[in-house]
């Protein structure tokens, strides 16, 4: 390996012997001791190179170890590159231990890219299911809208994430929220299922949304009517063809009553039934 150090250090700048460095396939030990050995006070860290930032990249690849020694050297976790994205919106989509040590370093939880998402609309997407956890309980807004005014649920349900989708709802996310396209994120998923492409989590998912919403779920099914299967229209049909029973109504008022943050925490310290608990929690 220092042979070609060596040999780099006639052609390329030191900037760019670190990004070569942690893409490299030397081991980990090997990579901490060239970084180290190429990090020192006139290497500009928090400066783009080529589009890219050298914390972001190595959080891109899932270099943890790195990451923390960039951190350590200087490295500023709130650096905006091209697409205005910090490299809390790599490590929402690759590591929950990524997101857990910029936050520690000071990441802002809110920020947002050049599309108004915030890393909390990513890890939803991507359905990295730890990230999303640890972003929630740092504060990120779940109801937080990007430039079309989806949530991020709304991203996870159009993946069908149901992981995500289930810690969203946990954290009382709203299930109802509407973006410029006028769809809900169950309408999101649902355009998914009817094109064939349902899977059993998807489906899972769809439970979930409809009881958040309190089984009232302003669907047009006219709309897709001969798309899909016979079982799913027919359960859509079942959804938007009848009155929502009172119980299902009054869950659906009491969780928009507490507002955002985690639910199971709020309904712990009132005295109701353990049933009742977990009917709100729609555990069933």
């Amino acid at each position: 390996m220092w042979f070609k150090l060596e040999k780099m250090q006639m052609r390329f700048s030191r900037m760019e012997r670190l990004f070569f460095i942690i893409s490299s396939r030397e081991s980990l030990e090997r990579k901490i001791e060239g970084v180290k050995l190429l990090v020192c006070d006139d290497v500009k860290l928090n400066e783009m190179h080529g589009g890219l930032i050298l914390l972001h990249y190595a959080c891109a690849l899932n270099e943890l170890d790195i990451c923390e020694l960039l951190l350590q050297h200087g490295a500023d976790p709130n650096v905006r590159d091209t697409w205005n994205r910090t490299a809390l919106h790599y490590a929402a989509e690759t590591s929950a231990d990524c997101v857990e040590l910029f936050l520690k370093y000071g990441a802002l939880v809110h920020v947002r890219d050049n599309n108004h998402c915030t890393p909390l609309h990513w890890a939803a997407y991507k359905n990295n299911f730890y990230s999303v956890r640890k972003l929630l309980e740092f504060g990120a807004d779940p109801d937080a809208l990007d430039a079309n005014h989806d949530t991020p649920l709304s991203w996870a349900a159009l993946k069908g994430n149901l992981e995500s989708v289930t810690m969203l709802l946990e954290y009382n996310c709203r299930p109802d929220t509407i973006n410029l396209n006028g769809n809900t994120p169950l309408s999101r998923l649902v355009q998914i299922m009817l094109m064939g492409l349902g899977s059993v989590p998807e489906e899972r998912c769809l439970v979930l949304l409809v009881k958040a919403l309190g089984n009232s779920t302003k669907l047009n099914v006219a709309t897709f009517s001969g798309h899909g299967s016979v079982e799913l229209n027919d359960f859509l049909r079942t959804c938007t063809g009848r009155v929502p029973r009172l119980m299902e109504l009054c869950r659906c008022r009491i969780r928009r009553s507490m507002g955002p943050g985690r639910l199971i925490n709020r309904l712990s310290t009132l005295s109701i039934p353990p049933l009742l608990r977990q009917y709100i929690m729609l555990k069933y």
